[in-house]
Protein backbone atom coordinates (compact mmCIF):
# COMPACT_ATOMS: atom_id res chain seq x y z
CA UNK A 1 0.00 0.00 0.00
CA UNK A 2 2.02 3.00 -1.22
CA UNK A 3 1.56 5.90 1.18
CA UNK A 4 3.41 9.10 0.41
CA UNK A 5 4.97 11.51 2.87
CA UNK A 6 2.68 14.22 1.57
CA UNK A 7 -0.37 12.04 2.20
CA UNK A 8 0.62 11.47 5.82
CA UNK A 9 1.28 15.17 6.39
CA UNK A 10 -2.21 16.04 5.15
CA UNK A 11 -3.90 13.80 7.71
CA UNK A 12 -5.22 14.96 11.05
CA UNK A 13 -4.03 13.17 14.19
CA UNK A 14 -7.35 11.32 14.36
CA UNK A 15 -7.02 10.21 10.72
CA UNK A 16 -3.47 9.00 11.34
CA UNK A 17 -4.61 6.86 14.26
CA UNK A 18 -7.41 5.43 12.15
CA UNK A 19 -4.91 4.56 9.41
CA UNK A 20 -2.63 2.83 11.94
CA UNK A 21 -5.59 0.83 13.22
CA UNK A 22 -6.65 -0.21 9.70
CA UNK A 23 -3.15 -1.39 8.81
CA UNK A 24 -2.87 -3.19 12.15
CA UNK A 25 -6.15 -5.05 11.53
CA UNK A 26 -5.02 -5.97 8.01
CA UNK A 27 -1.82 -7.58 9.33
CA UNK A 28 -3.67 -9.31 12.12
CA UNK A 29 -6.03 -10.76 9.50
CA UNK A 30 -3.36 -12.01 7.09
CA UNK A 31 -0.76 -13.01 9.70
CA UNK A 32 3.01 -12.80 9.60
CA UNK A 33 4.23 -11.23 6.33
CA UNK A 34 6.27 -14.08 4.83
CA UNK A 35 8.06 -12.92 1.69
CA UNK A 36 7.26 -14.84 -1.50
CA UNK A 37 8.58 -14.32 -5.02
CA UNK A 38 7.85 -15.51 -8.53
CA UNK A 39 10.02 -18.25 -9.98
CA UNK A 40 11.53 -15.77 -12.45
CA UNK A 41 12.70 -13.56 -9.58
CA UNK A 42 14.13 -16.58 -7.74
CA UNK A 43 16.05 -17.70 -10.83
CA UNK A 44 17.37 -14.16 -11.29
CA UNK A 45 18.55 -14.15 -7.67
CA UNK A 46 20.37 -17.45 -8.26
CA UNK A 47 22.05 -16.07 -11.37
CA UNK A 48 23.13 -12.99 -9.40
CA UNK A 49 24.67 -15.27 -6.79
CA UNK A 50 26.64 -17.08 -9.49
CA UNK A 51 28.10 -13.72 -10.59
CA UNK A 52 28.55 -12.32 -7.09
CA UNK A 53 31.84 -11.24 -5.55
CA UNK A 54 33.04 -10.32 -2.09
CA UNK A 55 35.89 -7.95 -1.31
CA UNK A 56 38.98 -9.39 0.36
CA UNK A 57 41.91 -7.10 0.91
CA UNK A 58 44.40 -6.38 3.68
CA UNK A 59 43.32 -9.67 5.29
CA UNK A 60 39.77 -8.41 5.82
CA UNK A 61 36.71 -9.89 4.15
CA UNK A 62 33.97 -7.34 3.52
CA UNK A 63 30.59 -8.32 2.20
CA UNK A 64 27.86 -6.03 0.91
CA UNK A 65 26.26 -8.58 -1.39
CA UNK A 66 22.78 -9.89 -0.58
CA UNK A 67 22.51 -12.32 -3.51
CA UNK A 68 20.46 -15.35 -2.53
CA UNK A 69 18.37 -13.51 0.06
CA UNK A 70 15.17 -13.70 -1.97
CA UNK A 71 15.60 -17.46 -2.41
CA UNK A 72 16.14 -17.96 1.31
CA UNK A 73 13.23 -15.70 2.27
CA UNK A 74 10.92 -17.53 -0.13
CA UNK A 75 11.66 -21.05 1.09
CA UNK A 76 12.74 -20.76 4.73
CA UNK A 77 10.03 -19.49 7.07
CA UNK A 78 11.77 -21.03 10.11
CA UNK A 79 14.30 -18.17 10.02
CA UNK A 80 11.53 -15.96 11.43
CA UNK A 81 11.14 -18.09 14.58
CA UNK A 82 11.79 -15.20 16.99
CA UNK A 83 10.43 -12.45 14.80
CA UNK A 84 7.04 -14.20 14.69
CA UNK A 85 6.90 -13.93 18.49
CA UNK A 86 7.43 -10.18 18.31
CA UNK A 87 4.83 -9.89 15.56
CA UNK A 88 2.20 -11.46 17.84
CA UNK A 89 2.67 -8.66 20.37
CA UNK A 90 0.05 -6.01 19.50
CA UNK A 91 2.01 -3.14 21.04
CA UNK A 92 5.14 -4.04 19.09
CA UNK A 93 3.25 -4.36 15.81
CA UNK A 94 1.54 -0.99 16.32
CA UNK A 95 4.89 0.63 17.13
CA UNK A 96 6.36 -0.79 13.91
CA UNK A 97 3.44 0.50 11.82
CA UNK A 98 3.65 3.97 13.39
CA UNK A 99 7.37 4.02 12.66
CA UNK A 100 6.82 3.08 9.02
CA UNK A 101 4.24 5.82 8.62
CA UNK A 102 6.57 8.39 10.16
CA UNK A 103 4.17 9.18 13.00
CA UNK A 104 6.71 8.41 15.74
CA UNK A 105 9.77 8.83 13.56
CA UNK A 106 11.32 11.59 11.49
CA UNK A 107 11.16 9.78 8.14
CA UNK A 108 8.25 8.21 6.26
CA UNK A 109 8.35 4.90 4.38
CA UNK A 110 5.91 2.96 2.32
CA UNK A 111 4.17 0.18 4.15
CA UNK A 112 4.97 -3.24 2.71
CA UNK A 113 5.81 -6.68 4.10
CA UNK A 114 9.55 -6.35 3.60
CA UNK A 115 9.69 -3.01 5.43
CA UNK A 116 7.56 -4.36 8.27
CA UNK A 117 10.08 -7.16 8.81
CA UNK A 118 13.02 -4.76 8.53
CA UNK A 119 11.51 -2.41 11.09
CA UNK A 120 10.92 -5.23 13.57
CA UNK A 121 14.64 -6.00 13.26
CA UNK A 122 15.61 -2.37 13.81
CA UNK A 123 13.28 -1.64 16.73
CA UNK A 124 13.63 -5.01 18.46
CA UNK A 125 17.20 -6.27 17.95
CA UNK A 126 16.66 -8.99 20.55
CA UNK A 127 14.42 -10.71 17.98
CA UNK A 128 16.93 -10.49 15.15
CA UNK A 129 18.04 -13.60 13.32
CA UNK A 130 21.34 -14.32 11.60
CA UNK A 131 21.43 -13.81 7.86
CA UNK A 132 24.32 -15.76 6.47
CA UNK A 133 25.57 -14.57 3.11
CA UNK A 134 25.58 -17.11 0.32
CA UNK A 135 28.14 -14.86 -1.40
CA UNK A 136 30.57 -15.44 1.49
CA UNK A 137 29.91 -19.19 1.37
CA UNK A 138 30.54 -19.16 -2.37
CA UNK A 139 33.88 -17.38 -1.83
CA UNK A 140 34.92 -19.82 0.90
CA UNK A 141 34.23 -22.78 -1.40
CA UNK A 142 36.12 -21.19 -4.26
CA UNK A 143 39.19 -20.26 -2.21
CA UNK A 144 39.52 -23.17 0.22
CA UNK A 145 37.44 -26.17 -0.87
CA UNK A 146 39.42 -28.26 -3.35
CA UNK A 147 37.27 -31.27 -2.46
CA UNK A 148 34.02 -32.61 -3.92
CA UNK A 149 31.77 -32.23 -0.89
CA UNK A 150 30.67 -29.94 1.95
CA UNK A 151 29.54 -31.13 5.38
CA UNK A 152 27.42 -28.41 7.00
CA UNK A 153 27.18 -29.21 10.73
CA UNK A 154 24.55 -26.50 11.26
CA UNK A 155 22.55 -26.30 8.02
CA UNK A 156 20.67 -23.14 9.01
CA UNK A 157 18.74 -21.24 6.38
CA UNK A 158 20.24 -22.91 3.31
CA UNK A 159 22.75 -20.26 2.25
CA UNK A 160 25.70 -22.65 2.32
CA UNK A 161 23.70 -25.24 0.40
CA UNK A 162 23.01 -22.59 -2.25
CA UNK A 163 26.72 -21.80 -2.46
CA UNK A 164 27.66 -25.47 -2.69
CA UNK A 165 25.27 -25.88 -5.61
CA UNK A 166 27.12 -23.19 -7.59
CA UNK A 167 30.20 -25.45 -7.72
CA UNK A 168 28.26 -28.74 -7.71
CA UNK A 169 29.75 -29.76 -4.37
CA UNK A 170 27.93 -32.70 -2.80
CA UNK A 171 26.21 -31.19 0.22
CA UNK A 172 25.48 -32.94 3.55
CA UNK A 173 23.56 -30.81 6.03
CA UNK A 174 22.33 -31.56 9.54
CA UNK A 175 20.03 -29.58 11.80
CA UNK A 176 17.99 -30.33 14.91
CA UNK A 177 14.91 -28.48 13.60
CA UNK A 178 12.63 -30.96 11.82
CA UNK A 179 10.49 -28.19 10.27
CA UNK A 180 13.62 -26.57 8.88
CA UNK A 181 14.77 -29.83 7.28
CA UNK A 182 11.43 -30.02 5.44
CA UNK A 183 11.91 -26.48 4.14
CA UNK A 184 15.54 -27.14 3.19
CA UNK A 185 14.41 -30.17 1.22
CA UNK A 186 11.94 -27.95 -0.65
CA UNK A 187 14.78 -25.54 -1.41
CA UNK A 188 16.94 -28.43 -2.57
CA UNK A 189 14.22 -29.67 -4.93
CA UNK A 190 13.93 -26.17 -6.39
CA UNK A 191 17.70 -25.94 -6.93
CA UNK A 192 17.52 -29.27 -8.77
CA UNK A 193 15.11 -27.74 -11.29
CA UNK A 194 17.79 -25.31 -12.45
CA UNK A 195 20.88 -27.37 -11.59
CA UNK A 196 20.10 -31.09 -12.00
CA UNK A 197 23.74 -32.05 -11.34
CA UNK A 198 23.63 -30.86 -7.72
CA UNK A 199 23.16 -33.46 -4.98
CA UNK A 200 22.35 -32.92 -1.31
CA UNK A 201 21.47 -34.98 1.76
CA UNK A 202 19.70 -33.42 4.73
CA UNK A 203 19.42 -34.99 8.18
CA UNK A 204 17.34 -34.03 11.20
CA UNK A 205 20.18 -34.69 13.64
CA UNK A 206 22.36 -33.06 16.29
CA UNK A 207 25.82 -32.58 14.77
CA UNK A 208 27.38 -33.23 18.19
CA UNK A 209 26.10 -36.80 17.93
CA UNK A 210 25.84 -37.30 14.16
CA UNK A 211 27.99 -40.10 12.76
CA UNK A 212 29.71 -39.27 9.50
CA UNK A 213 32.89 -40.79 8.07
CA UNK A 214 35.53 -39.35 5.77
CA UNK A 215 34.64 -35.67 5.99
CA UNK A 216 36.43 -33.62 3.34
CA UNK A 217 35.29 -30.09 4.07
CA UNK A 218 33.28 -29.27 7.19
CA UNK A 219 31.87 -25.75 6.97
CA UNK A 220 29.22 -23.89 8.92
CA UNK A 221 28.24 -20.82 10.88
CA UNK A 222 27.00 -22.37 14.14
CA UNK A 223 24.61 -20.65 16.57
CA UNK A 224 26.26 -17.71 18.29
CA UNK A 225 26.09 -19.10 21.82
CA UNK A 226 23.46 -17.33 23.89
CA UNK A 227 23.20 -14.42 21.43
CA UNK A 228 20.70 -16.28 19.30
CA UNK A 229 17.64 -18.40 20.03
CA UNK A 230 16.37 -21.00 17.60
CA UNK A 231 13.45 -23.38 17.50
CA UNK A 232 14.64 -26.61 19.20
CA UNK A 233 18.17 -25.25 19.67
CA UNK A 234 19.12 -22.66 22.28
CA UNK A 235 21.31 -22.37 25.33
CA UNK A 236 21.14 -20.32 28.53
CA UNK A 237 24.93 -20.09 28.94
CA UNK A 238 27.83 -19.89 26.50
CA UNK A 239 29.58 -22.59 28.53
CA UNK A 240 26.67 -24.98 27.96
CA UNK A 241 26.79 -24.21 24.24
CA UNK A 242 30.51 -24.94 24.22
CA UNK A 243 30.31 -28.13 26.30
CA UNK A 244 27.23 -29.66 24.69
CA UNK A 245 27.57 -28.53 21.11
CA UNK A 246 30.65 -26.70 19.84
CA UNK A 247 33.41 -28.73 21.50
CA UNK A 248 31.95 -32.16 20.57
CA UNK A 249 31.28 -30.96 17.00
CA UNK A 250 34.88 -29.83 16.55
CA UNK A 251 36.16 -33.09 18.05
CA UNK A 252 33.90 -35.26 15.90
CA UNK A 253 34.77 -33.37 12.72
CA UNK A 254 38.49 -33.62 13.49
CA UNK A 255 38.28 -37.36 14.11
CA UNK A 256 36.42 -37.97 10.86
CA UNK A 257 38.26 -35.56 8.58
CA UNK A 258 40.38 -37.09 5.85
CA UNK A 259 44.08 -36.25 5.78
CA UNK A 260 44.44 -32.59 4.73
CA UNK A 261 40.70 -32.14 5.17
CA UNK A 262 39.42 -28.80 6.48
CA UNK A 263 37.18 -27.64 9.30
CA UNK A 264 35.72 -24.16 8.72
CA UNK A 265 33.85 -22.19 11.37
CA UNK A 266 32.34 -18.71 10.93
CA UNK A 267 31.85 -17.26 14.39
CA UNK A 268 31.59 -13.91 16.28
CA UNK A 269 34.94 -12.39 17.15
CA UNK A 270 34.13 -12.66 20.86
CA UNK A 271 34.64 -16.43 20.54
CA UNK A 272 38.17 -16.02 19.17
CA UNK A 273 40.02 -17.40 22.20
CA UNK A 274 37.51 -20.21 22.77
CA UNK A 275 37.56 -21.53 19.21
CA UNK A 276 41.33 -21.00 18.94
CA UNK A 277 41.82 -23.25 21.96
CA UNK A 278 39.41 -25.92 20.74
CA UNK A 279 40.94 -25.93 17.25
CA UNK A 280 44.51 -26.25 18.51
CA UNK A 281 44.30 -29.99 17.63
CA UNK A 282 44.58 -29.06 13.95
CA UNK A 283 47.90 -28.82 12.14
CA UNK A 284 47.21 -25.40 10.64
CA UNK A 285 44.78 -22.58 11.45
CA UNK A 286 44.08 -19.56 9.25
CA UNK A 287 41.83 -16.77 10.55
CA UNK A 288 39.95 -14.44 8.26
CA UNK A 289 38.60 -11.23 9.73
CA UNK A 290 35.09 -10.35 8.57
CA UNK A 291 33.46 -6.95 8.41
CA UNK A 292 29.89 -8.02 7.85
CA UNK A 293 27.38 -5.31 7.01
CA UNK A 294 24.51 -7.78 7.43
CA UNK A 295 25.49 -9.14 10.83
CA UNK A 296 22.52 -8.78 13.21
CA UNK A 297 24.96 -7.78 15.95
CA UNK A 298 26.80 -5.09 14.03
CA UNK A 299 26.19 -1.39 14.52
CA UNK A 300 29.15 -0.09 12.52
CA UNK A 301 29.46 -1.31 8.94
CA UNK A 302 33.26 -1.28 8.88
CA UNK A 303 33.81 -2.85 12.29
CA UNK A 304 35.51 -6.26 12.37
CA UNK A 305 32.81 -8.29 14.08
CA UNK A 306 33.30 -11.91 12.94
CA UNK A 307 36.03 -14.44 12.21
CA UNK A 308 36.26 -17.40 9.87
CA UNK A 309 38.51 -20.20 11.10
CA UNK A 310 40.05 -22.34 8.34
CA UNK A 311 41.55 -25.37 10.10
CA UNK A 312 43.46 -28.10 8.29
CA UNK A 313 44.10 -31.59 9.62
Amino acid sequence: MPISKHFIQMLTNEQKEKLVNNIFNEYRFKGFPFLKYSNDILISDYENLKKSNVKYEKEILRNYNSSGYKIRDHFISEQYYLLKQAFQDDKKLIKVIRNRLGIDYHEEFNINDKMIIKTFELLYPEYRFSKYQAAIAKWINKEFNQFESVYDYSAGWGDRMLAASIYNKRYIGVDTNSNLIIELNSLYQWIKTINPFFNAQLFNKDAAKFEINKIEFAYSCPPYGIQEKYNNFNYEKDKTWLDEYMRPVIKKCFENLIENGKFVCHIPIRFNSIISKECSIFNKITKIQVSNKYSPFNSENERINELIFICEK
